[in-house]
């Protein structure tokens, strides 16, 4: 069989692929090593994937607690609307303003 497909941005059986096998062991690469920088690449792709993904995912939570909720303690999400649950403290936001720092959300 051909190489496997690891991620979107790299295709080990593209027609190129053969001719840069051939060359890396003219050069003295192993597969090992050729296999290994595949797998950080696509590592690094996936986590960046991931990582945009939980940033829309916090964007359009928060949003929603902007427009629906600012200042109560929760958003209830069958219904859409704020509680005041721990006495109207805005524990949500309270207990958001660490992971939105975080997140870049300044």
């Amino acid at each position: 069989g051909g190489c496997p497909l690891l991620s979107r941005a790299l295709r080990c059986a593209s027609p190129g692929g053969l001719r840069r096998q051939a060359r890396r062991r003219r050069q003295g690469s192993s597969d090992a090593e050729h296999w290994r920088s595949q797998a950080e690449t696509y590592l690094d792709e996936e986590a960046e994937l991931s990582r945009r993904q939980a940033v829309a995912m916090m964007r359009h939570i928060w949003t929603n607690y902007e427009e629906r909720a600012w200042g109560r303690d929760e958003l209830k999400p069958l219904s859409g609307t704020g509680e005041d649950t721990w006495g109207g403290l805005g524990m949500t936001l309270v207990d958001a303003l660490d992971t939105l720092w975080l997140m870049g959300f300044r």
